[in-house]
């Protein structure tokens, strides 16, 4: 019966080089500070009033559009 050799194995990355990538993912994973989330949520809010005001022209200038052409027939 023959018999492989085989190589020793080997770690699959240097261990500086996976204690980095550990404590890249450990702050990736991490949960946000409350100055962060009340960023966003501020940031989310100023969007959402430009959303709305933005629509409520549309919706005003369709309107009128559609007093003004009542059938319909836009140029």
């Amino acid at each position: 019966m023959m018999r492989l050799h085989l190589p020793a194995a080997r770690p699959l990355a240097p261990l500086t080089l996976r204690l980095g990538l550990q404590a890249l993912w450990a702050r990736l994973t991490a949960a946000p500070a409350p100055e962060t989330l009340l960023a966003r949520q501020q940031h989310r809010a100023a969007l959402r009033a430009e959303y709305d005001a933005r629509r409520s022209l549309y919706l005003a200038a369709s309107c009128r559009s559609a007093a003004w052409f009542p059938r319909g027939d836009c140029p």
